[in-house]
Order: structure tokens, then C-alpha cells, then sequence
């Protein structure tokens, strides 16, 4: 991710106890500084990246105009508190006690994938619909990769994307009272919203999803060697791929939502590539209860 020209930063998650526990923030102002351990984490891993990865800029690490962030990335955690959903771990089939971290290359600048603010805050008045269709259209503007793919072309607008989510503790709860009453049953409806009928699609997106059927998966671990299809998602999009189908933009296990946040507060969407998005347990974190 560092050697790319694009502006790609780091998420840095924690959800769990251990959080708590080490004082990280996932109140006001979670990717802001003054936080001892947020900020320790996040530069933690900056000077890692530096001393051992020798990522100096215009020498490895090419971003071309950098990125949100670099001492200390988006390094925050989740607000296990003020959700009225089950844990981030828990939806991963973790148990709610455990502690984990999600690292994930994020998007940033250009290729009209900059972080996308949902309503919030106390500026102006939201209400729970528009936000619900905000999120929804940001999703649905997956369909640009249709007609953008072709076989053995490495194009980044083509590249399959996903999305987390982090939705601030007053969304979750007026989402929570408008009958999402957890969050796979949210993801489930921005997965079913954000399909497209078969009629409406164009002669160059169904060629480019027919070559995106037909591309194997590579066993090489580079940016643009996952354009693939997962194979057991392959029936479902051929099968849509008719008169009455709807084609859907994004795998539902793409789409991952996190509360963390304040009240009053914002959420925000970031988007992701397939293969730079992995959630471990945390152990031998010896000089914490949590992490032992």
C-alpha cells in the first residue's frame, strides 16, 4: 500500500475490553489527537513502517501528494458503550470479551473515493431517512466498476469496493428504533437497496461483469491481482445476470459497520480494497487484564 502513487492511509481498530482498559478514544473527536494511546499506537506503527520498511518519501513510500494522517493514521476504537448493536467481534463470530484489532487500507484522496460524512452534529437538523439513503447511494456507487473492467487491464476505477462504516452512537441508536435491530439486519438492507435490475443495465457494464465472471483468482498478493469474483459468490451474480435479476455491486460481507463516535457526532464511510482488510484477536498483550 505505501509504494502506491495513490494517497491510501491506514485504519487502525480496536474493539473489546482492551480498549477500554488502555484508554483509547472513541468519543469526540476519535481521530483527532490528545489521546496517549491512540496516538502511541498510530505512531507506533508509523516508525515501524519507517525504521524497518525504510519508507521514505519519493523513495518507497511514493504517495504523490501523501496522506491523511501519516504520523498516526486513523487509529481509534469502537464504542461498545453507547451501541445498541452487537459488538463489531461478535458479528465476526468473536465472543463480546474478546479484544481485537482490524487494520485495513483505507482510501483517501481522488478517484472519487474520499471519505463520505453522513449526517450528524448539531450544525443543522438530520433525519434517520436521508442519512439511510446517503449511505445507500455511497454504496450503490459501486456500479461504476461495471463498465470500467476488463480482462488484463489494471485500471484502479475498476477495482472491486468495500466499505466500513462507522456510525456515531446517535445514528445507531435512531437506526436501532427504526427496526434495524442489529447490524447484520442493516447490512442486509444496504446489500438488497443497492442491487440493480438487470434492464437497467448497459450493453459495456454486462460485457465488463461477464469478464469480471470470467477472471480467475490469482494466488499473487498484489494490488491488482483480486479483480476475481469470489467463487462462491459466482452463482448468485450469473443467476442475476438475466430478465427479473438484480445485480448486486458489493458482497454483503464487504460492507462492515463500527459504532464509535460522540452524541452529537458524525459517521463516515471509507472505502477499501479486497485483499488489505484482515481482523486478528488480540493475545499477549501481557501488561493488561484484557490482553493476556
Amino acid at each position: 500500500m505505501m509504494s502506491s502513487e495513490g494517497s491510501f492511509t491506514l485504519m487502525i481498530m480496536v474493539s473489546g475490553p482492551l480498549a477500554k482498559e488502555i484508554n483509547m478514544n472513541s468519543g469526540v473527536g476519535l481521530l483527532g489527537h490528545g489521546w496517549q494511546a491512540n496516538n502511541t499506537i498510530g505512531r507506533a506503527v508509523r516508525l515501524c513502517l519507517i525504521n524497518i520498511g525504510y519508507l521514505w518519501p519519493g523513495e518507497i513510500d511514493m504517495a504523490l501528494i501523501g496522506r491523511p494522517s501519516p504520523h498516526t493514521f486513523f487509529t481509534f476504537a469502537e464504542n461498545m458503550e453507547l451501541s445498541p448493536w452487537e459488538s463489531f467481534n461478535e458479528g465476526l463470530g468473536y465472543r463480546r470479551e474478546d479484544s481485537c484489532v482490524t487494520v485495513s487500507t483505507v482510501t483517501s484522496v481522488g478517484l472519487n473515493m474520499a471519505m463520505k460524512l453522513y449526517g450528524g452534529g448539531v450544525v443543522e437538523p438530520w433525519d434517520v431517512n436521508v442519512v439511510i439513503n446517503d449511505i445507500v447511494n455511497d454504496v450503490a456507487s459501486n456500479r461504476g466498476v461495471f463498465a470500467q473492467y476488463k480482462i488484463g487491464v489494471a485500471n484502479p476505477l475498476a477495482h472491486l469496493r468495500k466499505h466500513i462504516i462507522i456510525v456515531h452512537p446517535e445514528l445507531a441508536i435512531m437506526l436501532h428504533r427504526h427496526g434495524f435491530t442489529s447490524k447484520q439486519s442493516f447490512r442486509d438492507y444496504i446489500y438488497e437497496s443497492t442491487k440493480v435490475p438487470y434492464e437497467e443495465l448497459t450493453e459495456q457494464e454486462v460485457r465488463g461483469i461477464n469478464d469480471r465472471i470470467n477472471t480467475k483468482p490469482s494466488d499473487i498478493d498484489i494490488f491488482f491481482a483480486h479483480d476475481a469474483i469470489p467463487e462462491k459468490r459466482l452463482p448468485i451474480l450469473k443467476e442475476s445476470l438475466k430478465p427479473g435479476g438484480k445485480v448486486p455491486v458489493i458482497n454483503p460481507e464487504d460492507i462492515h459497520i463500527v459504532v464509535s463516535g460522540s452524541i452529537p457526532g458524525y459517521s463516515f464511510g471509507l472505502g477499501y480494497f479486497r485483499t488489505a482488510h484482515k481482523t486478528k484477536l488480540i493475545t499477549g498483550a501481557a501488561l493488561t487484564k484484557s490482553g493476556q
